[in-house]
């Protein structure tokens, strides 16, 4: 799903986002086969992945932002899963962000800068 494609909560959720990773990065996340792509630098890894979920989606909860970063123990959160390998060879710590859930934004930000700061070292 698109940012185009989006509307109320989640779309409020994914502006909020993308102005922080924006802020982070100096750049807007690039779209590429349904994932979001995020550089921390002009260097051509990424640090994060970012996809856009609706309400018919079965994997994660619906209206949601889904964020995927390397794994770190200090990422480990009941929200947070050490999922599939987006980050060979580790791998990938996974959060989803119901867009109703009022605290959505703020635990994506602290998810995002965290990644960021592991990043970035």
């Amino acid at each position: 799903m698109t940012l185009e494609q989006t509307d109320g909560p989640l779309r409020d959720l994914a502006d909020c986002l993308f102005q922080l990773i924006y802020e982070l990065t100096g750049a807007q996340p690039e779209l590429r086969d349904g994932w979001y792509y995020v550089r921390a630098t002009t260097e051509r890894r990424y640090f994060l992945y970012l996809a856009l979920r609706g309400e018919r989606v079965r994997i994660h909860p619906p209206n949601s932002v889904v964020l995927l970063t390397q794994w770190d123990e200090t990422l480990a959160g009941p929200d947070v899963r050490e999922g599939p390998n987006w980050f060979p060879p580790l791998s990938s710590a996974e959060l989803a962000l119901p867009a109703e859930n009022p605290g959505a934004f703020a635990r994506g930000e602290a998810f995002i800068r965290q990644a960021f700061a592991l990043y970035c070292g």
